[in-house]
């Protein structure tokens, strides 16, 4: 069987994630057309068993992209199409950095950040979304915003990314809350005496943080270390003086 397609045409460009109706034409000389297989990059999109031949290709990826279509007739006999090779502009994409998406953020630590890039181009803008209400927006990375208002409470957030050609996309949004930095407390600590120096092992706590510290003394007070040696969820900031 002899295929073509005949919609995209080479070097059409599209948006990533938008909907394309690929088309193509079969015909056998000697028998029918049993179906037509449409592939990307060597991956099968899906297939059609009737005319016209045509699918529709969903949440298509970005980059460059090669199209082939494979004709099929009634003996098995196979046709492969001409190459059509299409670009597909990718959109920026953007991942919080602060407010962390696991451990909120302290009081104090006001400065919203969020890591943007664009895989085929460059992010011009990045717009911080609060509770519904734009709170500003950054221009260059790093992509950040003073939070000049920020309280204890519940949050959410989202970005919008705006890229060197006008795409736009946002990041998922973000529940998330703010602490009180609070005083830290003891909950244990052990001291131990080896032939390096004086070593201590204390577990502290606030209302954000579970961690466990080691410090060790040599003998002759010539060096003192500090190593933080596990830290459970829930996370946040601790400090011990």
């Amino acid at each position: 069987p002899n295929v073509s397609i005949t919609n995209p045409e080479n070097g059409n460009i599209f948006i990533q994630d938008e909907d394309v109706q690929i088309e193509a034409t079969a015909t056998d000389s000697d028998g029918t057309v049993s179906r037509v297989e449409f592939y990307y990059d060597g991956n099968l999109i899906g297939e059609d068993t009737e005319a016209p031949y045509e699918i529709f290709w969903l949440d298509i990826p970005g980059g460059s992209i090669d199209l082939v279509a494979i004709a099929y007739d009634n003996e098995g006999l196979a046709g492969v199409s001409d190459t059509v090779s299409v670009v597909v502009r990718s959109k920026p994409i953007g991942t919080f950095i602060n407010p962390d998406p696991a451990n909120g953020l302290t009081l104090g630590d006001n400065t919203l950040r969020i890591d943007a890039q664009d895989p085929d181009g460059v992010v011009e803008k990045v717009e911080f979304i609060l509770d519904g209400t734009k709170l500003g927006e950054a221009t260059s990375s790093p992509f950040e915003l003073e939070w000049a208002g920020a309280a204890v409470g519940t949050y959410e957030i989202y970005a919008i990314m705006t890229d060197n050609e006008g795409l736009v996309d946002s990041t998922d949004v973000l529940s998330f809350e703010v602490f009180q930095a609070s005083a830290v407390t003891i909950l244990s600590a052990t001291l131990s005496q080896d032939a390096d120096g004086v070593n201590v092992n204390w577990n502290t706590r606030n209302e954000v943080r579970i961690a466990s510290y080691s410090v060790q003394r040599s003998l002759d007070r010539s060096f003192l270390t500090a190593t933080e040696l596990t830290s459970e969820a829930p996370v946040g900031s601790a400090t011990r003086d």
